[in-house]
């Protein structure tokens, strides 16, 4: 389970402390100057930092611990934790004091396994303030671990900062909360009236990845809706959902309170199309990997509605809140209505309450990802259940919370129970928008809408080359997100339609479904696709070991006839779309496993020797990439071009997450001798290898706040945005030839609410405003050649410059961590140049602008 905050955010209380245990850790105020023993000062990568019993303003006592990382050298991290001994499903309070530095980036707590393959039970975030402030979570440990797992409790630092510690606890709690019952009915939009906003579902495969493809193919069409139904149990409208042949659905609700340890009845009405359809519904706490579940099957006998209830426990979570999901694989239509979870100890029925209710949906005619033009007509009807004269205020703001436009919502038109209006939105400013709706005078949000407003670009079939691009499920809805946001490249990772265990699951059964692919270069996407994973059929290990192999995690063939006819055959099936082929996923890491006896570059030369020659009948069409690397700092690429690897491949690639975190950029971050070393080999033309970076980003945090989502803040929305932008400018700025964002996959119903699965696309499925932003990216500095990246020095401030040439004018974008006035910058003619900010909105005056982490864009004016 992964969890952050101390109370929820509407409405709840914060997590009781409850009576705890005795503290399971030793030298918990880091009063014991002489135990070595117990906390374990971990710096793994070797970085500049320092551990300090610190006798300077404790929280409590004579010390506490302060830890500081200096230098962030790639993805590292710095580490103190304690051994810990805890069974499964123990229920256990951590709670501990800290103290920092304001704006620095979210500490990370975890219970983890103490040795490969480190899995977490526990992740958490908590921010640093100036002065000491308590944390505490509490925790239900999984039930599905060995009681021998060797665990320890660690606080880990991914950026350049000091945080101090004090009056750290582990302790037992109570199997029951002792906060009152909770009154009425905690889900929104329980009954469906106001459309289905607080759902959101994902619609997939069912049957692993070798019907992934169809899954998607299967699933256009397929979308979770609110109808009018005169049958209705509750009201008049029911959610509805179609599950097709070789298909899932998993829906969820938005978080909600409620006590742990105490007795819950959830119930809800269903309807299926014929009997014997069977849905899943389950009642869950935390995050993805680690939900606990209190799960029930309901099953239809007929086709009449039915009502289905059972009893849940909720166990105990940091935050307090609960989603409610439907899951099922069996092919039908569903019909489901009136959705209760209540309190077994309150008195008050769920029939005693009517609280009003808010919705947003789409109109006719406007477009399905709420994607706009500067003075589009951006439309979305309003849906009011319980409203009773209220008054309403809708607010729109961007992604600094600057308010765009407030006004009141009035004009309701009746339609049955609800009210409905139609709210134009403003489209006079480029970027990404939240329209809010409120009853007056109350500061928790009814009902959002997410909407962009880009640059209108060349259509991706009128671009012939470019550096930009992306990750995007080859479906109609992600391919109009990634044509107007500005990707030119796709590489599919996922989809993953061309790796081996998806193309050839049994010996000699092949599984080419290239539509997907076809609708893409049709639509003008160059394609760039993989070469990887190794079915467990064809691994070259034991069985046992065999039977572990998954597409993120699997061995080296053993026979290399098997792989040479993989490759061969598979790119036969997508030679028409794809002349772009990447060998393996992220070697270095866990996606190439290698037996004890062998070297991991040395199998990933055969690897890429074999593939070179499987395509010899067409090499001269094809680019072969290498590397895919999770990071240049480890020592596989020196050693896999060290045994001259680049005979046999065209460019290197790598990924970049390292920035993301503490929203840094890759000038501070990346290694540039790494990527000059790349580009002294030479490749099967006796050219400087090219560099790809074939992966960057981070998940971002949900801007929907109706949702209620429990969210690892690696990141703020703004933050995500000027990050993302920062990285590819950088990279564009010091000569790599493709980026490749990551990653951007979209359903127009969303993706489960308790794992976020996208960058760029919100729980709901709709464009966040990185999308706003990496499109005004394009507009600037598509077709532009670098120049150079230069870091002034200006005292504190260090800002950058990265300078472009488009045709005959200069195009430069520049930003500072340390805030900085513009005119400081010498030799900078402002006279010269227009200036525009991160979504490409024009700078009237540009002398005041102060340089910020968010790019400022400055076009050379046309010379006279």
């Amino acid at each position: 389970m992964k969890f952050i905050g101390l109370s929820c955010a509407f409405g709840c209380a914060a997590v009781p402390v409850l009576g705890a245990s005795e503290n399971l850790l030793d030298n918990p105020g880091f009063e014991d100057l002489g135990d070595t023993s117990s906390w374990n000062e971990n710096n793994w990568a070797s970085l500049d930092a320092d551990f300090l019993r610190d006798p300077v303003n404790p929280h409590s006592g004579s010390y506490s611990q302060k830890v500081t990382l200096k230098k962030v050298e790639g993805v590292s991290d710095l580490q103190f934790a304690q051994d810990v001994d805890l069974n499964p499903g123990d229920l256990v309070q951590v709670r501990f004091w800290s103290r920092g530095f304001s704006n620095s980036a979210p500490v990370s707590l975890q219970i983890r396994r103490k040795g490969h393959p480190y899995r977490q039970y526990f992740s958490a975030e908590f921010t640093a303030t100036e002065a000491w402030s308590e944390h505490l979570f509490n925790v239900t440990m999984p039930s599905n671990f060995d009681a021998g797992d060797e665990l320890v409790l660690l606080f880990s630092l991914g950026d350049e900062t000091s945080i101090w510690l004090d009056d750290v606890s582990l302790s037992r709690i109570s199997p029951q909360s002792d906060a009152p019952a909770f009154p009425g009915n905690p889900l929104r939009n329980d009954s469906f009236e106001v459309g289905i906003d607080g759902w959101v579902a994902t619609f997939r495969e069912a049957g692993g990845i070798a019907k992934a493809s169809y899954g998607d193919e299967n699933n256009i069409s397929t979308s979770l809706d609110s109808v009018f139904q005169e049958e209705a149990p509750d009201g008049s409208r029911v959610m509805t959902f179609k599950v097709r042949d070789d298909c899932s659905v998993a829906i969820t609700s938005g978080f909600f309170p409620l006590r742990y340890g105490h007795p819950v009845e959830v119930g809800f009405w269903m309807k299926t199309s014929v009997p014997g359809l069977a849905v899943e519904a389950a009642l869950g706490g935390g995050t993805f990997p680690n939900m606990v579940w209190d799960k029930y099957m309901a099953k239809s006998d007929d086709k009449a509605w039915r009502y289905y209830r059972f009893t849940a426990t909720p166990k105990p979570n940091a935050h307090g809140t609960y989603v409610l999901q439907f899951y099922t694989r069996v092919p039908g239509r569903y019909e489901i209505d009136q959705v209760t979870v209540m309190d077994a100890e309150s008195t008050v029925s769920v029939d005693d309450l009517a609280p009003m209710e808010a919705g947003f949906e789409d109109v006719e005619d406007g477009d399905p990802a709420h994607i706009y033009h500067l003075e589009d007509q951006a439309a979305f009807r309003l849906n009011v259940l319980n409203r009773d004269g209220m008054e309403l205020t809708a607010r729109v703001i961007d992604l600094w919370d600057n308010v765009l436009a407030e006004f009141s919502v009035t004009d309701f038109e009746s339609n049955g129970l609800i009210e409905q209006t139609v709210l134009s939105m403003p489209t006079t400013r480029l970027g990404g928008f939240k329209c809010s709706v409120y009853a007056n005078g109350e500061s928790e949000a009814l009902a959002e809408v997410l909407y962009v407003v880009l640059p209108r670009l060349a259509a991706v079939a009128d671009v012939e080359d470019s550096f930009f691009g992306g990750h995007a499920k080859l479906t109609p809805y992600n391919l109009h997100i990634a044509e107007k946001m500005g990707y030119r490249w796709l590489r599919l990772y996922p989809p993953l339609v061309t790796q081996w265990m998806a193309v050839e699951p049994e010996p000699g059964e092949w599984n080419f479904d290239t539509r997907g692919a076809a609708r893409a270069h049709d639509m003008g996407f160059q394609l760039m696709a993989g070469f990887s994973s190794t079915p467990e059929w064809a691994a070259g290990v034991s069985p046992k070991l065999a039977a572990r192999s998954r597409w993120w995690s699997s061995w080296p063939p053993a026979k290399w006839s098997d792989w040479q006819t993989y490759v061969k055959k598979t790119q036969e099936a997508f030679g028409p779309y794809i002349q772009t082929w990447e060998v393996w996923n992220e070697p270095d890491g866990k996606f190439l496993q290698v037996p004890g006896s062998q070297e991991k570059p040395v199998v990933y030369l055969d690897l890429l020797r074999t593939a070179s020659e499987a395509l010899s009948d067409v090499r001269e069409q094809i680019q072969l990439i290498a590397g895919a690397v999770v990071t240049l700092h480890r020592p596989f690429t020196r050693d896999v071009l060290n045994l001259d690897a680049g005979q046999y491949i065209d460019a290197y690639s790598f990924h970049y997450y390292g920035g993301y975190v503490g929203e840094r950029s890759p000038d501070e971050t990346a290694d540039l001798e790494e990527i000059e070393h790349i580009r002294s080999f030479k490749n099967r033309d006796g050219k400087p290898l090219n560099i790809w970076v074939t992966e960057a980003g981070v998940k971002a945090p949900s801007w929907l706040d109706t949702m209620h989502i429990a969210q690892k803040r690696q990141t703020t929305i703004a933050g995500y945005a000027h990050t993302l932008v920062r990285s590819a400018i950088f990279f564009k700025a010091v000569g790599a030839k493709r980026f490749f964002h990551y990653e951007g996959f979209a359903n127009p119903s969303g993706s489960i609410s308790y794992r976020r699965e996208t960058a760029i696309v919100d729980v709901d499925g709709i464009p966040q405003p990185s999308v706003a932003a990496f499109a005004a990216m394009v507009y600037f500095l598509e077709g532009a050649e670098p120049l150079e990246f230069e870091i002034i020095s200006l005292g504190e401030a260090e800002p950058r410059i990265a300078q472009f040439e488009r045709g005959a004018r200069k195009v430069s974008a520049l930003w500072s961590r340390t805030p900085v006035g513009i005119q400081n910058l010498p030799e900078l003619d402002l006279s010269r140049w227009d200036a525009f900010d991160l979504m490409g909105n024009p700078i009237e005056e540009i002398e005041n602008i102060v340089l910020s982490l968010s790019p400022v864009y400055l076009v050379e004016k046309s010379q006279p």
